[in-house]
């Protein structure tokens, strides 16, 4: 079982991908807990990522959605491991909730998926005012989803 330190650890390097080796380095290179050796991680991403890694500093130390959902993607990862899927081709329809972090991440997330699934592969991209517990019963959500449907 992995240590809530060691996910953020994980998660900073998907979440900066160019910068993946020298974060799993300084995390290897320091010394101490691992609240301290999070600690020297989050000065060096400080540094060295600047306000893209602030922006999610506060999240990865509270242990909320951003964390969370790494966590579950972590479990739902191993339990399917030896799944064997076919790839399909279907145009990508995303809806954001702008007031959580993966509206706050947008770019960021769909930047990786079309690392995946190409440039063409997200059709609609929708940002929608609400948060992520409130967006199935927001109407601009609802409409927009009806629109894709027909």
């Amino acid at each position: 079982m992995t240590s809530a330190a060691e996910r953020r650890v994980e998660l900073l390097a998907v979440m900066f991908p160019a910068y993946a080796e020298q974060i799993h380095a300084v995390w290897q290179a320091t010394c101490g807990s691992q609240d301290e050796q999070w600690q020297q991680v989050s000065d060096w991403a400080e540094r060295t990522l600047g306000d893209s890694f602030r922006v999610l500093k506060d999240e990865l130390q509270s242990g909320g959605e951003t964390e969370r959902s790494w966590a579950l993607k972590q479990v739902l990862d191993e339990r399917l491991q030896d799944t064997d899927y076919r790839a399909i081709r279907a145009p990508v329809n995303c809806w954001w909730a702008a007031l959580s972090e993966g509206g706050i991440h947008q770019a960021l997330i769909e930047s990786g998926m079309r690392e995946v699934i190409g440039q063409a592969g997200i059709r609609r991209s929708v940002v929608i005012d609400t948060t992520h517990h409130r967006i199935v019963d927001n109407a601009e959500f609802i409409s927009s989803f009806v629109a894709a449907m027909e």
